[in-house]
């Protein structure tokens, strides 16, 4: 083990040529790059997490300057070394710091060997070059190189790199690293090489990263060091020096990937659908059922807020418009909808969220929960892995049709939570395979690591709560997080990061979900405040709100009874800055008050009462919501109401009269020929009524109703009035002939 950090006797042994440092070559017949990876064999300072995601952010870099680049496996990488005559059209990368048996074998007949005396270039990071033999079944063992070594090159010294003058050029974004088996510059006398990097200890220079000449090939060495290093920069570095050596691009990455980022600025709700009314009450009571109610009349909700509109159930149409019409108000752009899979009450609550908002010119994306699969059941992990890509099939198949599903860059938004419960690796190939089939959208997900840019397109964090431990404010995680973001997605193309905002903490009333309760004040919405001026500041590509309405978790900023609509107006204010618009905070009880008003009418409509024209006076409103001043439109609200209910008044007036009517002609107390007007009357009435003239369909009603209990003299009751009369005027004429005889 104590030569582990000389050089190789296949590379120091073919060391044939005297040259000068200054001596410059190049190997113009380049024309392929591979990345040697396979997940059979072994890594030593590397895990296989590492070496895969190292790999495949190589090969997307070179796929984005059109290089011709593929990844290949043990096997592939024999039959290419194979090929000797072609050695030095090739640059074959090491994404593994072990080479493997079929190629290495141990000495200098190594099929790697001759590959790089005829041309080839290797390039090597991590651990020593060539000091193991790594086998299929993942183990190792290492040479006795001493038996090859000509020179000592390699030296066991902890030494920090930074580039000289000749290394900016090819690796414009080098600045520094820690190298742990730099070239010793003292032993390279004799020797064709290039050195990018060095580096001095006690007036020793140590070179790294540096190319040096074996045969017809090369070998470049570049951050030979551990998985301590970052990934993404450890990429990057090897990226530049093989773009600009050896295919001359002359380009700064960083600055090159930088220009490609679009901020879109747009503000998402993560929105609960989970609610539901009697007789279940979910999530309103965890044990379900009727929740029981306070010494206040309100009921006891497993919340330590109150909503302003009382529990509602999600499927609500109502409910659904109003925190539509909300969020709008206050600049959400849309929701982010928590979704636990095809069989689950979220999915059945998500059709009647998409219809409203298509009415209501709103986004809709759905954010996909793995631990439904990963945590939430019993099966093997490839089965649970299987079904989460089959989770999202149905996602592509059933919602992002609708015309309300949120878009951008062309393709349908879905946001993912706690996506570090599957590798980089175990996503990609989910997310490949579903492209595959056609499905592609852009992918967003919540982890504050930014190698996972490396498979979606967009990251933000979730709540933070060890904060608290940490002494470390909200505002102060959230700048960490996105300068660590802002950084991060100039290693990509194309790539997007969102500030997540939150206004406070209480699980209590769920208990932590079984795990006691957790709590971060409100502290009357400065905490809202301080996130938010952070998320403003950063240039964030959006804004996460976590949440809208997770009123278990205490998250919410739905309005509420305790601090009614502190939380929207100041969602308003920042979105404003944010995305540098107007907004009429003006507007914001509106909602609550179509929502009432919608909630009256409905209630009259239960009656059997003709309500279409209070509803077309609401949906009126909702139409010209952001046109009309909010006193113009809360008019129109009180004008629905009232017609509401003069419907419910001449419609129990019209049924009156129908009655009326009805007794009439079964006594046979009113003449046929009355009757039948007031039926015409009466029909006419209910004409009036079904095109909204209320006034006169209540005439009309009274009319037939007059027509009816106005009392008539037949001909058959006349004549004992006649008799009476006839009989009264005899006697009286008898009186008077007595007297006058008299």
């Amino acid at each position: 083990m104590k030569y582990k950090y000389l050089i190789t006797v296949l590379i120091l042994s073919l060391l044939t040529f005297q040259a000068k440092i200054s001596v410059s070559f190049c190997n113009e017949d380049v024309k392929k790059i591979y990345i040697y990876y396979d997940s059979s064999y072994p890594s030593s300072w590397f895990d296989d997490e590492y070496a895969w995601i190292l790999s495949e952010y190589l090969k997307s870099i070179f796929k984005t300057f059109n290089i011709n680049c593929d990844i290949i496996n043990a096997t592939q990488l024999r039959v290419i070394m194979c090929r000797l005559n072609e050695a030095s059209e090739n640059i074959i990368i090491m994404s593994k710091d072990v080479a493997p048996c079929i190629v290495w074998n141990g000495s200098r007949n190594s099929i790697i060997n001759r590959w790089i005396l005829k041309g080839g270039t290797l390039v090597w990071t991590g651990d020593c070059e060539f000091y193991y033999i790594g086998f299929e079944n993942g183990s190792m063992i290492p040479t006795d190189t001493i038996n090859f070594v000509t020179n000592k090159l390699i030296a066991d010294i902890k030494v920090e790199m930074y580039p000289n003058e000749k290394g900016l050029k090819p690796i414009p974004n080098f600045n520094n690293f820690t190298s742990l088996l730099p070239i010793n510059a003292s032993r390279l006398d004799g020797m064709y090489y290039e050195v990018y990097g060095e580096g001095k200890i006690n007036e020793e220079t140590f070179y790294d990263p540096i190319l040096i000449k074996i045969g017809d090939g090369y070998i470049v060495r570049i951050c030979m060091t551990g998985g301590e290093m970052d990934v993404l920069k450890r990429g990057l570095l090897i990226a530049e020096l093989i773009l600009n050596r050896f295919f001359n691009l002359n380009i700064n990455i960083l600055q090159y990937f930088s220009n490609t980022i679009y901020i879109p600025k747009l503000v998402i709700g993560e929105y609960h659908n989970w609610y539901s009314g009697p007789p279940g009450w979910r999530h309103w009571r965890l044990s379900g059922g009727q929740p029981p109610k306070g010494p206040d009349g309100k009921l006891i909700v497993a919340s330590a807020f109150y909503p302003i509109i009382g529990p509602y159930d999600s499927t609500d149409e109502n409910v659904i418009r109003y925190h539509i019409l909300l969020s709008k108000i206050c600049g959400i752009d849309a929701f982010a909808v928590d979704w636990y899979g095809p069989h689950s009450y979220e999915n059945y609550a998500l059709r009647p969220l998409f219809e409203v908002a298509n009415e209501l010119n709103f986004k809709i994306a759905i954010e996909y929960e793995p631990k439904i699969r990963i945590l939430w059941s019993s099966l093997p992990r490839e089965d649970a892995l299987r079904v989460i890509e089959k989770d999202l099939k149905y996602i592509f198949e059933n919602y992002v049709s609708y015309d309300s599903y949120l878009y951008y860059m062309g393709k349908p938004v879905i946001f993912f939570w706690d996506v570090g419960l599957l590798t980089v690796k175990e996503w990609s190939k989910i997310l490949d395979d579903l492209r595959e089939l056609g499905y592609d959208a852009f992918y967003i997900g919540d982890s504050a690591d930014p190698k996972y840019f490396l498979v979606f397109d967009g990251l933000y964090e979730w709540i933070d709560l060890g904060i608290i431990s940490k002494n470390v404010t909200p505002a102060q995680k959230l700048n960490i997080t996105c300068n660590k973001f802002k950084e991060a997605i100039t290693f990509f193309p194309n790539k997007t990061f969102g500030a997540g905002v939150w206004p406070g903490f209480n699980d209590t009333p769920v208990w932590g979900w079984g795990g006691g309760p957790r709590v971060y004040p409100r502290y009357e919405g400065k905490i809202y405040k301080d996130i938010w001026e952070v998320g403003v500041e950063s240039k964030a590509g959006f804004i996460m709100i976590m949440t809208f309405n997770d009123w278990n978790e205490g998250t919410q900023i739905e309005p509420a009874i305790e601090y009614k609509y502190l939380y929207m107006n100041i969602t308003a204010e920042y979105a404003s800055k944010y995305k540098n618009i107007d907004l009429d905070i003006s507007l914001i009880k509106i909602p609550k008050l179509l929502f009432d008003a919608y909630k009256t009418v409905e209630n009259i409509s239960k009656e059997g009462v003709n309500v279409d024209l209070s509803y077309k006076y609401l949906k009126d409103v909702e139409n010209v919501i952001f046109k009309e001043d909010a006193k113009t439109l809360i008019n129109k609200i009180n004008n629905a109401i009232q017609l509401a209910e003069l419907s419910k008044n001449t419609s129990s007036i019209i049924e009156n009269v129908k009655n009326i009517i009805a007794s009439a002609e079964r006594e046979g107390g009113c003449s046929k020929n009355r009757i039948e007007k007031a039926k015409v009357l009466l029909n006419e009435s209910i004409e009036a009524y079904e095109k909204g003239n209320y006034t006169q369909a209540i005439e009309l009603a009274y009319e037939a109703k007059n027509i009816i209990e106005t009392k008539s003299i037949s001909f058959t009751n006349i004549w004992p009035i006649i008799i009476s009369v006839i009989t009264v005027s005899i006697i009286l004429f008898i009186f008077f002939i007595i007297l006058k005889r008299r």
